[in-house]
């Protein structure tokens, strides 16, 4: 049944010149459009369940498969009305439910999207570009997680499918969704890792809330073993703002998403160059978060870390050593392998708090 409501959705995006002119802006022509399977809704609250009760559906069958709902009153009436319709697939290929935006001219109260909830649609497993990227993802392309639908779709058609897009449906980044992306990519040809993932790009909306999801990404990646660099953008824009010349070029200069993550929790730490003890407090937190990452990304954030903290190398490869010594996972035990050879030319007997505090830069008035 939700294929032929996928090809009436898509029929009346054909005749629907607004919704297509709203994807032409950003980046979505017509002909790519009607390959990828998107569609529209109009604005009557029973055109879809009107031409679909026609071809022989129940009411039920519309219900349960997210196509529509009942009312207050009792009556079944559309789920999407006055949007573009974004097909979401599940691992199967299966057509499963959709996301859809409003168009400009939508009812003013209309949530900006909106995405199917009945059925199989379950928002925490599906991956929007999955589907139309898996082929390209077995073939090394680089997997680029994004934040919302047509930002997925601005990286692929910016990169001309070098890169994929890919964005949850309607939710939080979660570990299925990982999982999903792990079993569509090819390990050993996917960034030189070999780790089950490999390389990804984090490329979340360039604002607070886009640098928290990234960070809150950052774990997930880890503990699936993936490699993950941050595509940053302009302050408050995203991937389907700012054009294929700004994404293409931010997406080549992505830096290690452990960047972010350090520099967020030395920044819990703002007094950290005048007090002694908040200058500790934050290299043992930073050293946490760098003893977890793969030996080969340890240095980066070591020599940072330092700069940070007006520190000597050997002070903080010391702490990351120690961090990793008490980690009971297999990645900590590398991390410490690799920090302990930063620091095996020096050495000193002076417990590395002591010399933190001689070295804190003293309270200004």
């Amino acid at each position: 049944m939700r294929a032929d409501a996928g090809s009436l959705y898509a029929r009346q995006l054909a005749a629907a010149p607004a919704a297509q002119d709203y994807l032409a802006a950003r980046g979505i022509p017509v002909a790519l459009a009607r390959r990828l399977g998107l569609g529209a809704a109009g604005r009557s609250w029973t055109g879809a369940v009107d031409q679909l009760r026609a071809r022989g559906y129940t009411d039920t069958e519309l219900v349960t498969s997210g196509v529509a709902f009942r009312s207050s009153r009792g009556t079944v009436v559309d789920t999407f009305r006055s949007r573009v319709l974004f097909p979401a697939h599940d691992e199967q290929d299966v057509l499963v439910g959709w996301s859809g935006r409003s168009t400009p001219g939508a009812p003013e109260q209309a949530p900006r999207w909106l995405n199917s909830t009945a059925g199989d649609y379950r928002k925490a497993e599906l991956l929007h570009g999955l589907h139309e990227g898996r082929v390209r993802l077995a073939r090394g392309a680089t997997p680029v997680l994004c934040e919302g639908v047509l930002d997925a779709h601005a990286v692929t058609v910016a990169t001309q499918g070098a890169c994929i897009g890919l964005a949850p449906g309607g939710t939080a980044l979660t570990m299925q969704h990982i999982a999903a992306l792990g079993r569509a990519v090819t390990p050993h040809d996917n960034g030189g890792s070999g780790t089950a993932i490999g390389r990804v790009l984090v490329a979340f909306d360039g604002d607070d809330a886009g640098r928290h999801a990234a960070g809150a990404a950052w774990s997930l990646l880890q503990a699936a073993g993936a490699v993950a660099s941050l595509v940053t953008l302009p302050v408050g824009t995203d991937p389907s703002d700012v054009g294929p010349d700004v994404l293409c070029a931010a997406l080549c200069a992505a830096s290690p998403l452990e960047d972010l993550v350090v520099d967020e929790v030395l920044a819990a730490w703002p007094d950290r160059r005048r007090f002694a003890e908040h200058q500790v407090h934050a290299l043992r937190a930073a050293a946490e978060a760098t003893a977890t990452l793969p030996p080969d990304r340890i240095g980066r954030q070591v020599c940072r870390i330092a700069a940070a903290l007006r520190l000597p190398v050997t002070d903080v490869t010391r702490e990351v050593a120690d961090a990793a010594s008490r980690s009971t996972t297999i990645r900590g035990a590398g991390a410490y392998a690799a920090a302990d050879r930063w620091h095996q030319t020096e050495s000193t007997s002076e417990p590395p708090a002591n010399r933190l505090a001689q070295r804190a830069d003293p309270p200004t008035a």
